[in-house]
């Protein structure tokens, strides 16, 4: 006797759905597993990675580390030695980028001549205004403002290079009832406000970013990707959550002698 083929049973739509949903799983699997294996290739390709070192003013280093440098550039074969120093005390030996408040201080330490000479690859990162606080005092005159040490202090040192110094400025500097010179991100919201001079020189700190005239090529063209992600959005977003404006487009260009002028009347007013 012989026996009926039965013809094989279709699957159900919902069979075919279980069906097809196992196959993509299987597809994505592999494609996740072959995606895997690139990154992890990739990340054996950065055995060699560039080790940036980056000096930074201690307030521009903290905004580097909140916004995670680090992370973006590891994707990118590079692996970032930050440091915060104060700008007065110059980049450090190890610096391959400088990024101080103002660029006064390159010209400050280039009367060292066993020190390193600093260009500006890029004039501003970010930018924070000088001032006082709007707290209802007349000031008449920016030379009127309570300064701090212009050897040591930032916003001092920006402030007579923009407006002079004479005896009034080194006088106003010892006065505990004069207005004292601040930077915008350092007034909270109760501070009732900040005032600048009206007069188109008003000083900004620029933070730009130094390199040293000669790089080898890792270095350059790891130098160039840490630009390009300061000038992103998201960079510009993290430097306003830390109150710092949009970087300065043309910030001013000084004598290279201004430094060593100003700090010498000022010394010889302090006397």
């Amino acid at each position: 006797m012989t026996g009926r083929h039965r013809r094989p049973r279709r699957l159900s739509h919902e069979g075919r759905r279980l069906v097809g949903g196992g196959l993509l799983a299987v597809f994505f699997a592999v494609v996740s597993v072959y995606t895997l294996n690139v990154a992890i290739a990739q990340v054996k390709e950065c055995d060699e990675a560039v080790t940036l070192h980056v000096a930074a003013a201690p307030e521009m280093a903290r905004v580097l580390e909140g916004y995670q440098l680090n992370e973006t550039l590891s994707d990118r074969c590079i692996s970032l030695a930050l440091e915060g120093r104060d700008s007065a005390d110059g980049p450090g030996e190890a610096a391959h980028v400088w990024i101080p408040e103002t660029v006064l201080w390159s010209d400050f330490h280039a009367a060292d001549e066993s020190a390193k000479r600093w260009e500006a690859y890029r004039a501003s990162v970010a930018a924070d205004p000088v001032g006082i606080p709007a707290d209802g005092r007349t000031v008449p005159r920016p030379r009127d403002v309570r300064v701090g040490d212009p050897r040591r202090d930032t916003a001092a040192l920006l402030w007579i290079s923009t407006y002079g110094v004479d005896e009034d400025v080194v006088r106003a500097a010892d006065d505990p009832e004069a207005p004292e010179l601040v930077r915008r991100t350092e007034l909270d919201d109760s501070a009732g406000g900040f005032h600048r001079f009206d007069d188109l020189s008003a000083p900004w700190l620029s933070y730009p970013m130094l390199t040293p005239g000669q790089m080898d090529a890792p270095v350059r063209s790891a130098v160039e990707t840490l630009s390009e992600e300061l000038a992103s959005s998201s960079f510009r977003t993290e430097l306003e959550d830390w109150g710092f404006t949009a970087p300065r487009e043309n910030p001013p260009i000084y004598s290279v002698t201004v430094v060593d002028d100003v700090l010498r009347a000022w010394e010889s007013y302090e006397r």
